[in-house]
């Protein structure tokens, strides 16, 4: 008899677990008993909640982030939507740093120290808030394709650790502040897209450990472009836009050379200067198109494989030779510039070029093997510099024959008064 009564205490305990478990379910959501906090720190998590609120959080775009956090291959950024729930006592009870369900955007150590911010293409809106400097284990800030406004604050100058910067694609004003150059660990800047303007500033030769630096259209933004004929006729027919900000003056010679810069990104804006003599050992990828490059072409593009150049709507004068002899160029675009002569055969066949379009080339008159076969101008192409001296030569033909018009009546003019005054 002893067994059965052994299974009746058994289930009597198993109810009375059970009835406690759903009166303490109770208490916490009513509020009588403590709750267990976030681990995080409190102060972090405030820090946090005042950047949701001056982004205007209540209305990210978290689908937008997911998105683009894919695209960038950060996925382990994916999460919850932000919550800032508080107990009684106002602690926070949510883990923005939680390994089964932090925040979206969030990225942390395992002592819950944020080490990473991502939140592209969440329609962030405000200014970004100087508190992001206090959060000194960042090593990663992605806040690009929003609508932040305001200046780069200088006490992301800080953040001491940080490794990638990202601002790009907002409505940032102002200059690029001297400040960043303190960041001597960063490897990834971007900050093209905005409303920015002046110079790029010297400090930025101290970032020896740079990789890629983006200031493509820096004050061309698409909140502070504007649009020529967009209440005209036109309007339809042209999307041509100007804009009173954009990066002036030259690349600092000392950007040029960093030796772990591989990729440098500045075209749409008014920068000016040539292309060195030197590069850095690693550089494979420059972009300059649209600004107010001159000079000829170096052969330190040439020294290094698998280089990618875009340079078209330059000044830049001279002709190719320096790319006689290059066989591992990726890419080349220079297309309306000044450049003329003949085009060297190691560019014939390259599968990436551009450079017909706005240069005055040799080629003889039906020999178009002469010209580069996937260039998107070749079938149209009229050689340049032939077309000139074709030009050049019909008008002294007829420059000569409208002297030789003008001699041959004069001599009738004058030799008929002569005939006139002798038979007289």
């Amino acid at each position: 008899m002893a067994k059965p009564q052994l299974l009746t205490l058994q289930k009597w305990d198993q109810s009375l677990v059970c009835g406690m478990m759903w009166m303490w379910i109770c208490c916490v959501t009513l509020g009588i008993l403590p709750t267990v906090v976030s681990k995080t720190p409190q102060d972090t998590t405030r820090l946090l909640q005042e950047l949701y609120e001056r982004t205007g959080g209540g209305n990210w775009n978290y689908t937008g982030i997911v998105h683009c956090l894919k695209e960038i291959k950060l996925q382990s950024y994916i999460g919850e939507k932000w919550n800032f729930t508080t107990n009684a006592e106002g602690e926070y009870l949510l883990d923005p740093c939680s390994k089964a369900r932090h925040f979206i955007g969030l990225n942390c150590t395992n002592e819950s120290i944020i080490n990473g911010i991502a939140l592209p293409c969440g329609d962030l809106i405000g200014t970004i808030p100087e508190l992001l400097g206090q959060l000194t284990g960042l090593q990663l800030v992605v806040l690009g394709v929003n609508q932040l406004s305001g200046t780069i604050p200088e006490l992301l100058g800080q953040l001491m650790g940080l490794k990638e910067l990202d601002l790009g694609e907002n409505q940032l004003s102002g200059t690029i502040p001297e400040l960043l150059g303190q960041l001597t660990e960063l490897q990834s800047l971007t900050l093209g897209s905005n409303c920015l303007s002046g110079t790029i500033p010297q400090s930025i030769c101290s970032l020896h450990d740079l990789i890629f630096l983006e200031l493509t259209s820096i004050g061309g933004g698409k909140f502070c472009r504007e649009y020529s004929f967009v209440d005209s006729f036109f309007g339809s027919q042209f999307n041509g836009f100007t804009s009173s900000t954009y990066l002036a003056g030259t690349i600092p010679e000392c950007v040029w050379g960093l030796r772990n810069l591989t990729s440098l990104y500045a075209s749409g804006n008014r920068l000016s200067g040539s292309i060195p003599d030197t590069l850095g050992v690693r550089l494979q990828n420059i972009s300059l198109s649209y600004n107010h490059f001159d000079g000829s072409l170096p052969e330190s593009l040439t020294k290094y494989p698998n280089m990618s150049i875009e340079l078209s709507h330059n000044r830049i004068r001279g002709d190719l030779s320096v790319f006689e002899s290059a066989k591992d160029i990726k890419q080349l675009n220079a297309s309306v510039n000044r450049l003329s002569g003949s085009i060297p055969k190691s560019l014939l066949h390259l599968g990436l070029i551009d450079i017909l379009a706005g240069n005055e080339f040799d080629c003889l008159w039906g020999e178009r093997y002469q010209l580069p076969s996937l260039d998107p101008s070749v079938n149209k192409y009229q050689c340049g510099s032939n077309l000139y001296n074709v030009s050049f030569y019909l008008y002294l033909v007829i420059a000569f024959l409208g002297a030789s018009i003008v001699w041959y009546l004069y001599q009738q003019v004058h030799c008929t008064r002569r005939c006139n005054f002798g038979l007289m």
